[in-house]
């Protein structure tokens, strides 16, 4: 049975305005599930672009934010049929509205929904689901292949502000071989922010660095391309007042790659989202904007013997 494309409503919008407000495009069940409640293997990525001081926000001291996140099989998986993917849309302390939902081949859109979501007037979150659906022979070459994923937003001061993704796959389509995923091997695996007169904000990291089960110290690297570089796990920006989680490193960016160490012992075992954010000042206009990575790790600190630490799964 299929699902409504809008979740929490009652928090958004007022029931007369749901017709306005919803997209028009049909909606599909994804057998990875929806994002961050995925299925199976699948794998939980999120982008974010944020900006302060926002135009309209409810919250006026804090910055706005707009996320897409799916729920995905990891990069680097071959994928060679059609595949339906539940995009979570949320707009953050932002009163923005959607304007286009879509997947690119690198810069190349292969399907683009227009939307017109918005959050009700005065409210500070809203989200609903926008499917795509992901087709290998929409491509024109097969191989390693960049997609990214992007929810573009117009603001009410009629600036662009729009999220997008470095996530990598192998296209088995049966057409000639182009492989580019920033370059020539699989070499991108990260996120991007974008607003008006600051561009882009990236980040970056190494899937490896996430697989399996993680204990005691575990390390990873990560590149903040803009000035200012933030990791952290279990943050929950969207709290009053917002909560950092447990922060892994916080100091410049400049698009170096750094390695970032972290405790699991001071976590739960189990699921666990680790957030990545680099910082860039506009000009024109002036203000703050992020980029946004978050991705899941699990951890496990159960079974210890000395210094050895053993677990199963992943």
């Amino acid at each position: 049975m299929a699902r409504s494309p809008l979740r929490a409503a009652a928090a958004c919008v007022p029931a007369a305005a749901l017709i306005a407000l919803l997209p028009a495009s049909a909606h599909a069940v994804s057998p990875f599930g929806v994002y961050p409640n995925c299925v199976g293997s699948a794998k939980g990525y999120e982008t974010q672009a944020w900006w302060s001081p926002m135009a309209g926000a409810p919250i006026p001291d804090q910055p706005g934010h707009v996320h897409l996140g799916a729920c995905l099989p990891r990069v680097g998986t071959t994928l060679s049929s059609a595949v339906e993917v539940d995009t979570l849309v949320q707009l953050h302390n932002n009163p923005s509205t959607v304007k286009r939902v879509r997947w690119s081949d690198g810069d190349k859109v292969i399907q683009d929904t227009p939307q017109t979501f918005k959050c009700a007037p005065g409210a500070d979150h809203c989200e609903y689901i926008a499917p795509l659906t992901i087709d290998p022979a929409k491509l024109s070459y097969s191989g390693y292949r960049e997609l990214r994923f992007t929810a573009d937003t117009i603001t009410l001061d009629g600036q662009r502000m729009f999220n997008t993704t470095r996530w990598c796959y192998v296209m088995a389509n049966g057409k000639p071989n182009g492989d580019y995923c920033g370059g020539k091997k699989a070499e991108r695996f990260g996120s991007a922010g974008w607003y008006s007169g600051v561009n882009y904000m990236n980040v970056m990291t190494n899937a490896a660095d996430f697989d399996g089960v993680k204990s005691e110290t575990w390390c990873f690297w990560a590149k903040f391309e803009k000035s200012n570089g933030f990791a952290s796990i279990d943050p929950h920006f969207h709290a009053t007042p917002p909560d950092p989680g447990l922060v892994l490193y916080s100091g410049p960016g400049n698009n170096l790659k750094r390695t970032i160490c972290g405790d699991t012992t001071k976590l739960a075992n189990g699921g666990h989202r680790v957030f990545l954010r680099t910082d860039a000042k506009g000009s024109n206009p002036a203000g703050m904007g992020s980029g946004v990575f978050t991705l899941p790790i699990q951890t496990d600190n159960s079974i210890t013997r000395g210094s050895v630490t053993e677990w199963t799964g992943g």
